[in-house]
């Protein structure tokens, strides 16, 4: 059982996965960066451009 079900309701526990996300989703860019900044940003716009295309893709009724 997830106890953030009963403290947050579904519209604001949205939110916080997809903060947890991206905060793993740069953390992790930077891990495999090592350090190298120009190969990071790289990566995070890379990754931020593919999760924008989601956004397009949804049911359209």
């Amino acid at each position: 059982m997830n106890p953030l079900t009963d403290i947050l309701p579904s519209a604001v526990r949205r939110y916080v996965y997809a903060l947890l996300f991206l905060a793993s989703l740069v953390w992790t860019i930077y891990q495999a960066s090592d350090g190298d900044w120009r190969q990071f940003v790289g990566g995070v716009i890379v990754a931020l451009t593919s999760a924008t295309a989601a956004s397009n893709t949804g049911n359209d009724e």
